[in-house]
């Protein structure tokens, strides 16, 4: 009987715990700023009084996710972009407040195929 109070306790705890940690969930605000001429975007995410070392960015090639944590609040936000997206060209900076992320577009005929017309 001890050992099922112990384990009831403990998850009685953890539960606790949980509704405390986050007790706020916000989606950001943010902009979305892309030019097809250049192949560049640029996404803005305002996330104010957020440590740097507390937000997590993710990437696909055609979505992002991103959260941010502040005391008991969440920041998150997920979305499919536009466009598809050179992952590896993706640059992002974190300066009061404001996430700013950019990168390059890809462009969908980069990987077409040549097709010849026969005689």
């Amino acid at each position: 009987m001890a050992i099922l109070e112990k384990q009831s306790e403990k998850m009685e705890e953890k539960k606790d715990m949980k509704e405390t940690t986050v007790q706020y969930h916000i989606r950001p605000s943010h902009y979305l700023d892309y030019d097809y001429d250049t192949s560049e975007f640029t996404l803005e995410i305002h996330i104010p009084g957020v440590a740097k070392s507390d937000i997590k960015i993710k990437f696909l090639e055609d979505a992002f996710s991103i959260e941010a944590r502040r005391d008991t609040a969440l920041y998150s936000i997920s979305e499919y972009l536009p466009f598809d997206i050179n992952v590896k060209s993706i640059k992002a900076d974190y300066d009061n407040g404001l996430l700013r992320i950019s990168g390059h577009i890809k462009n969908p005929l980069d990987e077409a195929y040549d097709i010849k017309i026969g005689p």
